[in-house]
């Protein structure tokens, strides 16, 4: 069974890079595009993603950007993403009791990270508590 805790963080990461897909889709506006085609610079629906299949990622930083993860795992790793490009997870397997993490070298992204976190702060913060305080 998944750890909550790890559960929690990937769906923090998901809608992270969701907020900065959309960030990035409204800096970079859609005049003089093609009105027949959806893109956000790189972020188009056909955009060809590198298939990364049957992987293990373990203590390492992972580059997400342009890539497509099938039936990878991953074990105490740090995703890079710096909004270059889309990425996909298919089938993928992340270890309990694991550690994760998210960096990226674009301000943009960096910002959202740190929004995010401080999300996550607010939302646990009797965790931190020692216990038997009141």
């Amino acid at each position: 069974m998944p750890n909550i805790r790890t559960t929690n963080l990937l769906w923090v990461l998901i809608c992270a890079l969701a907020l900065v897909t959309g960030l990035a889709g409204g800096k970079m506006g859609f005049a003089g595009e093609n009105p027949n085609t959806q893109s956000v610079g790189n972020f188009r629906d056909d955009y060809p993603l590198k298939e990364i299949r049957a992987k293990t990622f373990k203590d390492e930083t992972v580059q997400l950007d342009g890539n497509a993860f099938i039936d990878c795992t991953f074990d105490n790793v740090t995703f890079r993403f710096d909004g270059e490009a889309p990425f996909s997870f298919t089938n993928d397997h992340f270890s309990p009791n694991s550690k994760y993490a998210i960096t990226s070298n674009n301000p943009v992204v960096k910002a959202t990270i740190g929004l995010m976190s401080a999300f996550i702060k607010m939302e646990t913060p009797a965790q931190s508590q020692p216990k038997g305080n009141k």
